[in-house]
């Protein structure tokens, strides 16, 4: 079992590929014409609003909204600036973890934003289990 330290968070400057969390949990990449949008529903709208205000800070433009199933949406903007993390975590048509992935501090953050539930002193991380 390996312990990561979102503390640090603070101390690293927002970036894109810190929504890699998002990608660990449940979040999706979808290409478009214009580029790939990173989307995740989430269990609780604090959840959503928190997501929106780290993803805010990467510099993207984000849109909280309601899934089909009425779950809260989170949702990035369309954009080619994000062709790079898709193309890392996807295979074929398959969303899929790279090989020697470690959370940065703040895609840690996100990943425990989107998927964390606290158990006593830690926090347990869902994966997506549609991931490879």
């Amino acid at each position: 079992m390996s312990q990561l330290s979102f503390f640090s968070a603070e101390t690293d400057e927002p970036s894109l590929d810190d929504l890699a969390g998002l990608l660990a949990a449940s979040g999706q990449s979808v290409t478009f014409a214009g580029g790939v949008r990173v989307s995740v529903v989430v269990d609780s709208q604090w959840r959503a609003e928190a997501l929106a205000t780290e993803i805010t800070e990467t510099g993207l433009t984000v849109h909280v909204g309601v899934s089909d199933e009425g779950s809260p949406l989170v949702r990035t903007e369309s954009t080619s600036r994000l062709r790079d993390l898709h193309q890392r975590w996807t295979r074929g048509a398959i969303k899929t973890m790279p090989a020697g992935w470690v959370p940065s501090p703040r895609s840690l953050r996100m990943w425990v934003l989107a998927a964390g539930d606290r158990e006593a002193d830690r926090y347990l991380l869902a994966l997506d289990p549609h991931a490879v």
